[in-house]
């Protein structure tokens, strides 16, 4: 079961990746969010964190990365200089150019239209559909991408 869970979080990864690089096609100089660092909801542990693991390939090629988690409350010393930890979601969304949902939170239900809207293009990279049902999804413009579901609106 262990490996099992490891091989579904390499292809979350790997997608939200590969999402990631048909959107934006340059990476030099973006920035991206990402909202749900930690491993699972509940705890604050970064061990195993696909979005950890997806902030450092991101920082790697060059992509500014802002994040926010509503149980983690400091960086790490190893990944400061990778990421910006924000205080609050809003925050990590002003002026993104994507944003990642890291982990299924129950704070994610907070995230409104307007949050969104801080956010140039929005672009939602939601491997979990964590957002489906939400008045974020019917957005325009906006393009949403989660496993087995996309929407792309653009402004008429």
């Amino acid at each position: 079961m262990f490996d099992a869970i490891l091989e579904s979080n390499r292809r979350h990864q790997n997608w939200a990746r590969q999402k990631l690089q048909a959107a934006l096609k340059s990476f030099k100089g973006r920035r991206v969010a990402i909202l749900g660092l930690t491993y699972k909801e509940g705890t604050d542990t970064l061990r195993r964190s696909w979005a950890v693991e997806l902030a450092q390939w991101l920082h790697q090629v060059g992509i500014h990365v802002r994040a926010y988690d509503w149980q983690l409350h400091r960086l790490p010393q190893e990944l400061k200089g990778v990421l910006t930890l924000e205080d609050n979601y809003a925050a990590a969304l002003e002026g993104s150019e994507a944003l990642v949902i890291g982990s299924d939170h129950p704070g994610l239900k907070e995230i409104k239209v307007v949050d969104v809207r801080r956010m140039k293009n929005p672009l939602i990279i939601d491997p979990n559909g964590a957002l489906n049902g939400t008045g974020i999804t019917a957005m325009v413009p906006l393009k949403y991408y989660s496993v087995g579901y996309s929407v792309s609106r653009e402004n008429a």
